[in-house]
């Protein structure tokens, strides 16, 4: 009977590393498959955020009245001379923009994005804010808080020209 005993034992004892060895390759693969997941994410939000700024550029090519709006506007600082119809158009057309800087900025803040990635839609998020305080003003309704403030503390911001102001 002891004999019958040691044998369990034994049994028990190899069974329970065999369990354990099997248990750790388990949260091995977890550990691998996470990190893979994460990756994919972190791509799939800077190809959204990247897409939906290659279709805003498209539509500048597109429709040129539409890339005339925003040249006027951000580099011949003639936003204040639009009419109802151009600045309502200009305006919708930058909120596409800024939705699309937006998600990249939720995608960085949630470690969905990669540094250097981050640093490309920062650098254009901060280079594209718009031409007047009133535009400003207008945009930033349609944004969330934090993005606000992150957007306000950019380099350059607020120093509007005299005739936009």
């Amino acid at each position: 009977m002891v004999f019958g005993v040691m044998k369990l034992d034994t049994t028990s004892k190899v069974l329970e590393i065999v369990t354990s060895v099997a248990v750790l390759i388990s949260v091995i693969a977890l550990v691998v498959e996470v990190r893979e997941n994460t990756m994919a994410l972190k791509r799939t939000s800077y190809d959204s955020a990247l897409e939906g700024i290659i279709e805003w550029r498209s539509l500048r090519v597109e429709y040129p009245d539409l890339n005339k709006l925003v040249v006027d506007a951000l580099h011949r600082g003639k936003y204040p001379e639009f009419d109802l119809e151009e600045r309502q158009r200009f305006d919708t057309f930058m909120r596409i923009l800024w939705l699309n800087y937006e998600r990249a900025y939720w995608a960085n803040e949630y470690e969905q994005m990669g540094s250097a990635e981050w640093k490309r839609m920062k650098d254009n998020t901060c280079s594209s804010i718009p031409p007047t305080a009133a535009g400003w003003d207008a945009m930033k309704s349609y944004l969330s808080d934090p993005f606000a403030r992150f957007v306000e503390a950019c380099p350059g911001f607020g120093k509007w020209d005299s005739s936009g102001a």
